[in-house]
Formats: C-alpha cells, structure tokens, sequence
C-alpha cells in the first residue's frame, strides 16, 4: 500500500503532520537562536565551515546537508533522498518568516535567555515528533535520523547519535560551542522521543502508520 492507496482523512493527517514539522520546528529553532546562548551542533559546523571557506552561510548548509544525505544513503544502501532538499527549501521559508518576527533576546536578563532556550527546545522537538510521523520528505539532517532508526536505533538514540556527531565536528572544526549547543545535545533526541511516543498512538496517526506498515 502506498499513497495512491490513502484514503482522504489519511492524506490530511499525513499532510497535517508534515505542515506542523515544516512550519514549528524553525519557530523553535530560531527562537532558541535567539537567547544568543550558543547554537545546534550542526548549525556550529555550517558557520564554522563558511567562515574557514569565506563563503555565504548558505553555502555551508548546503555542503552540510548533502553530507547527512550521503550518510544517510550509505546506512540505507541506496541513492541520497535528493527530494528532501524541496523540504528544505520550504523549511528555509518559515525560518526567514520567523527571523523576522520574533524578538531578539540578547539584552535580556541570563535566567530569561535561558528559559527562552529551553522554550526554544522544547517548541522545535514537539514539531519534529509530528513531522517524522509523515510519510512526506524530511529535510536531509532529519533524513539521516529516520535512517539511524531504520537500522533499529530509537528516535532518542537516534537524534542523539547525529547531534554527538556533529557536535565533535563542531569541535574539530572550531565551531561557536555555547551552552545552547550542550543543550541541544542533551535535550532535542529525548524530547523528540517522548513526544513521538505520545503523538503515534493518537489514533489518525496509528491509522497512518497501520496503512504503510500493510504496504511494508
């Protein structure tokens, strides 16, 4: 069973998840950019890479991103998932809209950048615990998760296993490494997993999951 096979509250649900994924996880993210606290682990490596190249910042997100399609596709056996750079047009999209519309938290007391941090975290793993639940493309860092797990490892080992990755290149790279980036690695794979615990045995989503697990 594939797509074609959907039936309508099917393809809503599906379509539903990815928007709340495509949509809310830039909100977390940029707000927790926002607290000035120190940034993801692969968000480190991409500004530590154009900054040693003297390149556009987009220039190392895209290098960086096709490298987690390269893992990615190597753990599957398979070709890279080229598609998941539409998702991550659409994702560029809603992180230049919320850039523009949330504020800026670097004069802010410590303790509130901290909480808005955290707020940042939290937003960002329920989002990406819905849209990992669709069965549409994930951007290409997310694509290298859903491979990790397809090799068994759970969403929390999963997540985990990709921040600690490029946390280290971070590290080797010599990468901005914040108490924002420890927070990532600690926090994002184990909230994720809680969240997507949760979220799949809402039944949509259990239907959603039962049709493609009958096609498997």
């Amino acid at each position: 069973m594939g797509y074609k096979s959907l039936a309508l509250k099917d393809h809503i649900t599906n379509v539903l998840l990815y928007l709340a994924g495509v949509i809310f996880i830039p909100s977390g993210i940029v707000l927790a950019m926002h607290a000035h606290l120190g940034v993801a682990g692969v968000d480190s490596v991409c500004y530590a890479l154009a900054g040693r190249l003297g390149v556009n910042i987009a220039v190392g997100v895209y290098a960086i991103t096709f490298l987690s399609l390269l893992i990615g596709a190597v753990l599957r056996k398979s070709y890279p998932r080229i598609q998941c750079y539409l998702t991550s047009l659409v994702y560029g999209f809603f992180e230049g809209c919320w850039e523009a519309l949330l504020p800026d938290f670097s004069q802010s007391p410590f303790a509130l950048r901290i909480a808005i941090l955290l707020s940042g975290i939290l937003i960002a793993s329920i989002a990406a615990a819905f849209y990992l639940l669709s069965k549409l493309p994930v951007n290409p860092n997310d694509d290298l998760v859903l491979a990790l797990r397809e090799k068994g490892l759970s969403v929390m080992q999963a997540k985990l296993a990709f921040e600690v990755f490029y946390f280290i290149l971070a590290l080797i790279a010599g990468g901005e490494i914040g108490i924002g980036t420890v927070a990532f690695l600690l926090f994002l794979g184990p909230l994720m997993d809680f969240w997507v615990k949760r979220i799949e045995k809402l039944q949509p989503v259990a239907a959603l999951n039962e049709h493609f697990a009958l096609g498997s």
